[in-house]
């Protein structure tokens, strides 16, 4: 069993690979979006602190 785990392991993460290498634009754009996102998560913790 944990042989087979460890096969559909390296097999998602080849098909992940592969997935991101043909869809950089939206692999980009996910991560301007995340960075966006966590930008202002810390933005709204600094203006917290400050009350």
């Amino acid at each position: 069993m944990e042989g087979n785990k460890s096969v559909a392991a390296e097999l998602r993460k080849e098909y992940h690979r592969k997935w991101r290498k043909n869809n950089k634009d939206k692999v980009a754009e996910y991560n301007r979006n995340y960075w966006m996102k966590k930008a202002k998560e810390l933005e709204g913790e600094k203006h917290d602190d400050k009350k």
